[in-house]
């Protein structure tokens, strides 16, 4: 059963192909990506706070592909809805659906600390 059968928020198979197993690697690689989705979040916020349409999508669409790059797969919804929501010049719901970004970052963090001990 793969991961996304299992609904989990990383997908370990992903994750395993670009560190060939090494878990040193896996954390460095999970460590600059947390450090660098914090910073895009963060600025997203102030996007959706200034109502900055181009800078939302530029960097939602920036944290979309590197968590697919990693193998982070439970944030994929929640920056497509924040997108759709941007589009709709619905502020309120994209702000939201941020919310649940951040909460499934989380989540992805936790999952992979837990992997790696």
């Amino acid at each position: 059963m793969s991961e996304s059968q299992l609904n989990l928020p990383v997908d370990l198979k992903r994750l395993h192909d670009i560190s060939q197993g090494n878990t040193v690697i896996i954390q460095q690689i999970a460590d600059d990506y947390f450090v660098q989705a914090t910073d895009i979040v963060r600025e997203i916020d102030q996007a959706i706070q200034d109502q900055s349409i181009d800078t939302i999508k530029r960097m939602s669409h920036k944290l979309k592909g590197s968590s697919a790059t990693i193998g982070v797969t439970n944030i994929r919804s929640s920056i497509e809805k924040m997108e759709q929501s941007v589009l709709a010049s619905d502020f309120i719901s994209a702000n939201q659906a941020l919310r649940d970004t951040i909460k499934n970052l989380e989540e992805a963090r936790i999952f992979i600390k837990t992997y790696l001990v």
